[in-house]
């Protein structure tokens, strides 16, 4: 037997999924993040494949320097070389230089910076400028509030999506709050929302 790293799952689903995000023109990838596992291989597959839409990864568990740190360190044992610089303050120039909010010349720009192909050595590329990581951890893991549980029931009411409380549930409900406080950072991006599964947990809230 052969084990498959983590990430190589999620690397897959770009492979197949690539077609359809060109196509229908998507611009942001959402999705909730537990292990880092998904998020690193998503994060990854975007970038190897010149796809290059922006990753946005919801951690339910840790914070997300954690998660930033996991993914450079998964993404540069997979052979592609990644860094953290630690987490900046939000005012400072470092933390603007990696936001994910780029003009698509910014991003060309920046990946002209960070990948030097004439050399055998790539120089490494800081992990933040393949995905952002948001805080969405909420009252704790697996831990629902009122208006989480709002969010999954209006969902799976409008739409017929359902979805489970423990991730997609949280990092939907986020990813709204988000859209809602910031609307004109969002304006005009085709959003696609990646359905990670998780609905068994969906019974221990059948009380709620």
């Amino acid at each position: 037997p052969h084990p498959l790293p983590h990430p190589a799952l999620p690397l897959q689903a770009i492979r197949e999924m690539e077609n359809d995000i060109r196509n229908l023109g998507i611009t942001d990838i959402v999705m909730a993040c537990g292990s880092g596992g998904t998020a690193s291989g998503v994060a990854l597959g975007n970038r190897l494949s010149g796809l290059n839409v922006r990753v946005h990864a919801y951690g339910v568990c840790d914070d997300p320097a954690y998660f930033y740190q996991h993914v450079a360190d998964t993404c540069t044992d997979l052979g592609f070389p990644c860094v953290y610089g630690g987490a900046a303050s939000a005012s400072s120039g470092a933390e603007a230089a990696h936001t994910p909010f780029l003009t698509e010349r910014e991003r060309n720009d920046k990946r002209r910076m960070t990948n030097v192909e004439e050399e055998e050595e790539a120089v490494p590329v800081d992990v933040r400028d393949l995905l952002r990581c948001v805080q969405a951890r909420g009252s704790g893991y697996a831990v629902s509030t009122t208006a989480e549980l709002g969010t999954i029931t209006n969902v799976a009411k409008t739409t017929g999506v359902v979805l489970d409380p423990v991730y997609n549930g949280k990092a939907f409900h986020v990813f709204v709050r988000e859209v809602e406080q910031a609307a004109s950072e969002w304006e005009g991006r085709r959003v696609l929302f990646l359905h990670t599964g998780g609905l068994l947990g969906l019974f221990d809230k059948s009380d709620d």
